[in-house]
Protein backbone atom coordinates (compact mmCIF):
# COMPACT_ATOMS: atom_id res chain seq x y z
CA UNK A 1 0.00 0.00 0.00
CA UNK A 2 1.08 3.64 -1.05
CA UNK A 3 2.38 5.73 1.81
CA UNK A 4 -0.57 8.04 0.88
CA UNK A 5 -3.01 5.06 0.88
CA UNK A 6 -1.30 4.79 4.69
CA UNK A 7 -1.27 8.98 5.81
CA UNK A 8 -5.05 8.89 4.41
CA UNK A 9 -6.45 5.79 6.32
CA UNK A 10 -4.66 7.23 9.28
CA UNK A 11 -6.48 11.01 8.89
CA UNK A 12 -9.84 9.19 8.74
CA UNK A 13 -9.06 7.09 11.63
CA UNK A 14 -8.35 10.05 13.78
CA UNK A 15 -11.52 11.12 12.80
CA UNK A 16 -13.20 7.94 14.13
CA UNK A 17 -13.87 5.99 10.49
CA UNK A 18 -13.95 2.53 12.17
CA UNK A 19 -13.49 1.34 7.97
CA UNK A 20 -10.66 3.31 7.53
CA UNK A 21 -8.90 1.62 10.81
CA UNK A 22 -10.12 -1.98 9.51
CA UNK A 23 -8.46 -1.29 6.50
CA UNK A 24 -5.25 0.47 8.02
CA UNK A 25 -5.13 -2.81 10.40
CA UNK A 26 -5.28 -5.42 7.19
CA UNK A 27 -2.51 -3.35 5.52
CA UNK A 28 -0.20 -3.23 7.77
CA UNK A 29 -0.91 -5.49 11.01
CA UNK A 30 1.64 -8.39 9.09
CA UNK A 31 4.31 -6.42 9.49
CA UNK A 32 3.33 -5.14 12.54
CA UNK A 33 3.33 -8.56 13.94
CA UNK A 34 6.28 -9.96 12.05
CA UNK A 35 8.78 -6.71 13.46
CA UNK A 36 6.91 -7.59 16.98
CA UNK A 37 7.43 -11.32 16.75
CA UNK A 38 11.00 -10.54 16.11
CA UNK A 39 11.86 -7.73 19.04
CA UNK A 40 9.75 -10.24 21.45
CA UNK A 41 10.48 -13.70 20.19
CA UNK A 42 7.49 -14.99 21.88
CA UNK A 43 4.43 -15.26 19.58
CA UNK A 44 1.73 -14.68 22.96
CA UNK A 45 3.54 -11.33 23.65
CA UNK A 46 3.55 -10.63 20.20
CA UNK A 47 0.19 -11.01 19.62
CA UNK A 48 -0.52 -8.94 23.07
CA UNK A 49 1.87 -6.30 21.93
CA UNK A 50 0.22 -5.75 18.44
CA UNK A 51 -3.34 -6.04 19.40
CA UNK A 52 -2.04 -3.18 22.22
CA UNK A 53 -0.28 -1.02 19.80
CA UNK A 54 -3.39 -1.15 17.42
CA UNK A 55 -5.59 0.10 20.31
CA UNK A 56 -2.89 3.11 20.72
CA UNK A 57 -3.27 3.98 17.09
CA UNK A 58 -6.67 3.99 16.94
CA UNK A 59 -6.69 6.52 20.10
CA UNK A 60 -3.77 8.43 18.87
CA UNK A 61 -3.80 8.57 15.22
CA UNK A 62 -4.65 12.51 15.35
CA UNK A 63 -0.78 12.72 16.77
CA UNK A 64 0.48 11.61 13.07
CA UNK A 65 2.07 14.07 11.14
CA UNK A 66 3.53 13.15 7.59
CA UNK A 67 6.61 15.20 8.29
CA UNK A 68 7.39 13.49 10.81
CA UNK A 69 8.32 10.45 8.68
CA UNK A 70 6.56 7.34 7.01
CA UNK A 71 3.19 5.91 8.78
CA UNK A 72 4.67 2.64 9.42
CA UNK A 73 7.56 3.90 10.61
CA UNK A 74 5.40 5.98 13.45
CA UNK A 75 3.49 2.54 13.82
CA UNK A 76 6.40 -0.10 14.29
CA UNK A 77 7.57 2.69 16.87
CA UNK A 78 4.15 2.48 18.99
CA UNK A 79 4.80 -1.39 18.98
CA UNK A 80 8.52 -1.06 19.48
CA UNK A 81 8.14 1.05 22.61
CA UNK A 82 5.14 -1.54 23.96
CA UNK A 83 7.32 -4.39 23.52
CA UNK A 84 10.44 -2.49 25.30
CA UNK A 85 8.14 -2.01 28.17
CA UNK A 86 6.71 -5.74 28.16
CA UNK A 87 11.29 -7.30 27.84
CA UNK A 88 11.81 -4.32 30.75
CA UNK A 89 8.66 -5.20 32.87
CA UNK A 90 8.86 -9.15 32.85
CA UNK A 91 12.49 -8.71 33.53
CA UNK A 92 13.04 -11.76 31.00
CA UNK A 93 15.58 -12.16 28.26
CA UNK A 94 13.62 -12.89 24.96
CA UNK A 95 14.46 -16.84 23.16
CA UNK A 96 17.59 -16.38 21.67
CA UNK A 97 17.57 -20.65 21.05
CA UNK A 98 17.64 -20.23 17.02
CA UNK A 99 15.85 -23.60 17.25
CA UNK A 100 13.03 -22.31 19.60
CA UNK A 101 12.21 -19.63 17.08
CA UNK A 102 12.13 -21.75 13.81
CA UNK A 103 9.61 -23.89 16.00
CA UNK A 104 7.39 -20.77 16.33
CA UNK A 105 7.56 -19.79 12.79
CA UNK A 106 5.71 -23.25 12.26
CA UNK A 107 3.49 -22.49 14.57
CA UNK A 108 2.89 -19.61 12.26
CA UNK A 109 2.84 -21.77 9.23
CA UNK A 110 0.23 -24.20 10.57
CA UNK A 111 -2.05 -21.59 12.04
CA UNK A 112 -3.46 -20.81 8.69
CA UNK A 113 -1.51 -17.32 7.77
CA UNK A 114 -2.11 -16.77 4.40
CA UNK A 115 0.89 -17.86 1.87
CA UNK A 116 0.94 -14.39 -0.07
CA UNK A 117 1.38 -12.91 3.34
CA UNK A 118 4.14 -15.40 4.20
CA UNK A 119 6.14 -14.75 1.05
CA UNK A 120 6.25 -11.07 0.75
CA UNK A 121 7.53 -11.00 4.61
CA UNK A 122 10.42 -13.75 3.54
CA UNK A 123 10.88 -11.94 0.39
CA UNK A 124 11.27 -8.62 2.47
CA UNK A 125 13.48 -10.52 5.08
CA UNK A 126 16.09 -11.73 2.69
CA UNK A 127 15.86 -8.37 0.72
CA UNK A 128 16.49 -6.61 4.20
CA UNK A 129 19.04 -9.38 5.36
CA UNK A 130 20.77 -8.42 2.28
CA UNK A 131 20.36 -4.62 2.21
CA UNK A 132 22.25 -4.90 6.29
CA UNK A 133 25.10 -6.89 5.30
CA UNK A 134 26.03 -3.78 3.25
CA UNK A 135 26.40 -1.79 6.25
CA UNK A 136 29.48 -1.14 8.47
CA UNK A 137 29.94 -2.90 11.31
CA UNK A 138 29.65 -0.08 13.36
CA UNK A 139 26.29 0.97 11.86
CA UNK A 140 25.01 -2.43 11.57
CA UNK A 141 25.95 -3.32 15.82
CA UNK A 142 24.11 0.69 15.92
CA UNK A 143 20.88 0.03 14.60
CA UNK A 144 20.70 -3.36 16.07
CA UNK A 145 21.69 -2.23 19.73
CA UNK A 146 19.35 0.66 19.75
CA UNK A 147 16.05 -1.21 17.83
CA UNK A 148 16.47 -4.74 18.53
CA UNK A 149 17.66 -4.23 22.16
CA UNK A 150 15.91 -0.74 22.82
CA UNK A 151 19.35 0.84 23.98
CA UNK A 152 18.47 4.54 24.04
CA UNK A 153 21.57 7.17 22.58
CA UNK A 154 23.20 7.45 26.02
CA UNK A 155 23.17 3.80 26.53
CA UNK A 156 24.92 3.31 23.16
CA UNK A 157 27.78 5.94 23.75
CA UNK A 158 28.42 3.86 27.46
CA UNK A 159 28.49 0.46 25.53
CA UNK A 160 29.99 1.63 22.76
CA UNK A 161 32.86 4.00 24.39
CA UNK A 162 31.87 6.51 21.60
CA UNK A 163 30.43 10.52 21.76
CA UNK A 164 27.14 10.59 21.22
CA UNK A 165 27.14 12.45 17.73
CA UNK A 166 28.97 9.54 16.19
CA UNK A 167 26.62 7.43 17.41
CA UNK A 168 23.56 9.37 16.07
CA UNK A 169 25.63 9.67 12.71
CA UNK A 170 26.36 5.96 12.67
CA UNK A 171 22.40 5.41 13.20
CA UNK A 172 21.20 8.01 10.82
CA UNK A 173 23.56 6.76 7.58
CA UNK A 174 22.36 3.33 8.38
CA UNK A 175 19.09 3.92 8.49
CA UNK A 176 19.57 5.83 4.81
CA UNK A 177 21.74 2.72 3.48
CA UNK A 178 19.25 0.59 4.43
CA UNK A 179 16.42 3.01 2.79
CA UNK A 180 18.20 3.24 -0.70
CA UNK A 181 19.26 -0.12 -0.79
CA UNK A 182 15.37 -1.69 -0.04
CA UNK A 183 14.12 0.71 -3.04
CA UNK A 184 16.50 -0.43 -5.44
Amino acid sequence: METTDLVNLIQKTARGDEAAFQSLYKATSPRIYSVSLKLLRRQDWAEEITQEAYVRIWYHASEYHMERGQPITWMISIMRNLAIDRLRSKKEVPLTDSSEFDDTEYELEKSGTDPQINFLQSHSALALSGCIDELSETQRNSIFLAFFEGLSHGQLTMRLDQPLGTIKSWIRRGLQSLRRCLEQ
